[in-house]
């Protein structure tokens, strides 16, 4: 029963000690050494203490939005049918290209009362400069003079007011003038981008009050981000600001602190210009998780993945020696300072040598 019991104690150890990594530890040196089959099993790496920049960082919250000069609300100029659709929901536009013909009784009459006060006002300005060369050779009275140069002020204020109205429609005065009256007219975009919004279908009505469309110009964007009071006096205009969209890290720089607090937020809107704004993926209101740098500082650190924790410690290797192509390693306290999600801050001093910076996490190394 003894020598039973003796067996199986044995045939456990052994077990034991073949399931645990080829790692071993001299008592003269108090050296690890890691094979260089597991070495390369582990996907092990040695790198070097490196200088990096640290960067304490607010976390913040927001979304893409244009520029106020990269949005443009379209409405019409005068009020009639939509008869023609130039254009579709998404499409991009530049600047002038039309997008909507209007036609009805109101630019009719709009041009038709131009052309009356274009005639109107020849017939007048030629009665008011006859009046006042007679004026001038003192053969009619200053009252009647003043009578006609009434007029012709009046005529010409109507004449002036008709004619910047229909410039606006992008119809041709002289033609109108001319006695040439067009059945519509086109509204053009007023700025380059994508449409928006678009709101209506053939023959339906339009007012002035009705929106037409959006057109977003999608070069002109802009972070709109939203930072709890407490952390905004550490916001500066200029500070960096990373953030992520559809996986892909962008640089973008505070240029505008708002100074009002949000009651249900509880937080402060603030604005940063995106940098080369034309690589960005061009998504209007997209949502965004931002980090604003409040401050960088160059350290020396180490990966995460290069410290082994124990209890409340943790440990990094240097390679002691390289021998028959297995590797040497002897264990040292880390001295740790500020951390991220990516590396710690060492503050050892004298540390020399490589050091294992990747597949420790393995190692036993009581």
């Amino acid at each position: 029963m003894r020598k039973f019991i003796y067996i199986a104690l044995v045939a456990t150890i052994l077990i034991s000690c073949k399931n645990k990594k080829n790692t071993v530890e001299s008592g003269k040196n108090s050296l690890i050494e890691i094979t260089s089959k597991q070495f390369e099993a582990e996907n092990m790496a040695i790198g070097n203490l490196e200088q990096r920049f640290f960067e304490e960082v607010i976390n913040a919250k927001g979304y893409i939005i244009p520029l106020p000069t990269g949005r443009a609300q379209v409405s019409v100029v005068v009020a009639g049918t939509v008869q023609k659709i130039h254009c579709s929901e998404g499409q991009y536009v530049s600047q002038k290209q039309p997008l909507i013909t209007i036609a009805g009784s109101d630019i009719i009459d709009m041009q038709k009362d131009f052309a009356e006060a274009s005639a109107r006002l020849k017939k007048i300005k030629s009665e008011y400069e006859r009046s006042k060369s007679l004026l001038e050779d003192k053969l009619d009275s200053q009252k009647g003079f003043i009578a006609i140069e009434s007029e012709y002020k009046a005529s010409l204020a109507q004449y002036a007011a008709l004619k910047l109205k229909l410039s606006a429609t992008g119809l041709q005065t002289t033609q109108i003038e001319n006695g040439s009256i067009t059945p519509s007219y086109q509204i053009n975009s007023p700025i380059s981008g994508y449409i928006s919004q678009l709101n209506i279908s053939l023959g339906q009505f339009l007012d002035k009050q009705t929106p037409i469309m959006e057109i977003i110009n999608t070069h002109n964007l802009q972070l709109k981000l939203s930072v709890f009071a407490d952390n905004i006096s550490t916001i500066k205009v200029g500070q960096k600001v990373k953030y992520k969209l559809n996986g892909k890290e962008y640089i973008a720089s505070i240029n505008h602190i708002g100074n009002t607090v949000n009651q249900e937020s509880k937080a402060v809107e603030c604005y940063a210009h995106i940098d080369n704004a034309g690589n960005v993926a061009k998504i209007n209101n997209a949502y965004v998780d931002a980090q604003i740098v409040t401050y960088t500082e160059r350290i020396t650190s180490l990966p995460l993945e290069a410290l082994l924790k124990s209890e409340n410690s943790y440990f990094f290797f240097v390679l002691d020696k390289k021998e028959n192509g297995n590797y040497y390693f002897h264990k040292v306290e880390a001295n740790i300072g500020r951390k991220n999600s990516e590396f710690a801050e060492i503050l050892n001093k004298n540390v020399n040598g490589k050091i294992l910076i990747k597949g420790v996490y393995n190692i036993n190394a009581e």
